[in-house]
């Protein structure tokens, strides 16, 4: 895939054949964070956006000793271990900084364009190589030597670096947008939880919706209503808590006829609503979840991760290891009670037992007081807002994770 008018051979060489500055590495030893000193960029700061007031420092006197190593915009940031192979240009809002051993700087010769150059280090087919030399038995990392004699193959017209460098720009562009649009989006709707669980707003019946929505399309609230107070109820005057034994992950397929739940799939794959399974199973055997029980897990490192809970809006779901399951009595809504848990994460917490390992117990999960709606139907509004935002929330997800694969495609098509 090529730009219209450009039509010369790509020529083949070394990455440091393309710098006019030695590759190089950066501080072995960086001493304690100096506030006024030098920034310095370490290998887990390229899995961000690099900030300036989000870097290190380090004294001026180490930094004077390695010199060599600075880096100004326009420089490419090189991850030589952990992350091996991310890589950022250095913005204009950091006029200069350093380096540490775990990042090299890439500095591009004047009549190319080293924004080409960042995109052409995404591929796979450069990763692919990268990781081939890296070596290492506790982290993996590549060598300068290595990194300096990398293969790459290029164009060599500036025209056309910066055409392709300016098309997937903006794809980048587009995909920042869209993240930050999400982040916006969950930053509302936990503000919003904090209001409607603290009752600092509450929702007033309406005889035309059970919905009330802004402008914006997710839902707005009233302060004055007419449904009765809320009253502090323990978890296990409202719901039937279980412990869930499990298949073991053996028994999990693709493509299995029954759909199951994985207990790590609690962490990462879900949020407090589960309508569809990403893992299955052929083995009818085990605890089976019923719709409307929430799931919540038995054990962790963290107390943090414990405090997680999944309303199941599906039938017959296997579980795929021990978890926790809550099964609400009449008078509570199980989409409801999935949002006020992981609201309430810090009373899950205060109940966590455990050394190295965490554990939460049924009966500890019995004994944690939160305050519920008496009314379903005020439960049921505050539980279709909450899932409004969340749909939203999914939507952008989604036009992320196409963005990203749409640009992974352009990538393998314009660096072959």
């Amino acid at each position: 895939m090529r730009f219209r008018g450009f039509n010369e051979n790509w020529v083949e060489g070394y990455l440091e054949s393309i710098t006019k500055k030695r590759i190089s590495y950066g501080i072995v030893q960086a001493g304690p964070n100096i506030s006024n000193g030098m920034p310095y960029i370490k290998s887990m700061d390229l899995n961000s956006e690099l900030c300036i007031d989000g870097l290190e420092r380090t004294s001026s006197e180490i930094a004077e000793k390695y010199k060599r190593s600075e880096v100004n915009p326009g420089d490419i940031v090189f991850s030589l271990r952990g992350n091996i192979g991310v890589s950022q240009v250095l913005p204009q809002t950091i006029p200069v900084a350093n380096l540490t051993q775990g990042t090299a700087r890439i500095s591009i010769k004047n009549h190319f364009s080293e924004t080409y150059f960042k995109h052409l280090l995404d591929t796979k087919n450069v990763l692919k190589k990268v990781l081939a030399v890296s070596k290492g038995s506790t982290f993996q990392e590549i060598s300068l030597t290595d990194l300096r004699k990398l293969k790459i193959k290029f164009s060599e017209s500036l025209k056309e670096q910066q055409k392709i460098a300016s098309f997937l720009t903006a794809v980048d562009q587009r995909i920042t947008l869209l993240k930050q649009k999400k982040a916006a989006m969950e930053t509302y709707k936990k503000g919003l939880m904090q209001k409607i669980f603290n009752q600092e707003i509450r929702f007033k019946p309406d005889s035309n919706s059970p919905l009330s929505r802004g402008d914006s399309g997710v839902c707005s609230t009233q302060n004055s209503n007419n449904y009765p107070d809320w009253e502090e109820k323990a978890l296990g005057g409202v719901t039937k808590v279980l412990r869930g034994k499990g298949l073991s992950k053996s028994a999990i397929h693709n493509d299995g006829k029954y759909p199951c739940i994985l207990y790590g799939e609690l962490f990462t794959k879900y949020n407090e609503v589960i309508r569809s399974t990403f893992s299955s199973t052929n083995i009818d055997d085990g605890v089976s979840s019923k719709s409307g029980d929430i799931l919540m897990p038995t054990s962790d490192v963290t107390p943090k991760g414990l405090a997680k809970a999944s309303a199941l809006m599906i039938n017959g779901v296997k579980l795929g290891g021990d978890m926790n399951i809550l099964r609400p009595q009449k008078d509570i809504l199980s989409i409801f009670l999935s949002y006020l848990l992981n609201f309430s994460k810090n009373k899950i917490i205060r109940v966590v037992s455990g050394t190295t390992v965490k554990h939460i117990y049924a009966n500890d999960i019995k004994g944690i007081k939160v305050d519920i709606p008496n009314s379903i139907e005020e439960q049921q509004k505050i539980a279709e807002c909450l899932s409004a935002i969340d749909q939203s929330i999914n939507q952008l997800t989604k036009q992320i994770n196409q963005t990203t694969q749409f640009k992974k495609g352009l990538l393998q098509r314009m660096f072959v």
